[in-house]
């Protein structure tokens, strides 16, 4: 279970940090296009908004990857966490939306929520 976490954990926080730097790296394209916009030199300020472009590009593919390998480690997690509670006898259901819940309370036996 330690490794399904583990996976889950670093592909999360790889995603995370995958859009901060699309942030950044966005900042600075506009704020460079902004300037050269401004000092009228376009071939410049269409270069780097064809980068712009490109990078979109690439960080959209980035947070698909990063979002098929959360997602790899969020069926083995439910499933061992299935087999957890059933070794220590907490009755659990399945919810609509295909989650683990117990049957004791209302919290989830998975945390797993995954967004887009």
């Amino acid at each position: 279970m330690d490794h399904a976490w583990s996976w889950f954990a670093l592909h999360a926080d790889q995603r995370i940090r995958t859009m901060n730097m699309y942030f950044v790296l966005f900042a600075l394209l506009t704020a460079g296009y902004g300037t050269f916009v401004g000092l009228k030199s376009y071939w410049i300020a269409a270069a780097l908004a064809g980068v712009g472009a490109i990078a979109s590009i690439a960080f959209l593919l980035l947070k698909e990857r990063n979002r098929t390998l959360v997602k790899l480690a969020e069926r083995p997690l439910r499933e061992l966490q299935a087999m957890l509670a059933d070794t220590c006898s907490i009755p659990i259901r399945r919810t609509a939306g295909g989650e683990w819940q117990s049957t004791r309370g209302s919290f989830a036996l998975s945390p797993l929520r995954a967004s887009s």
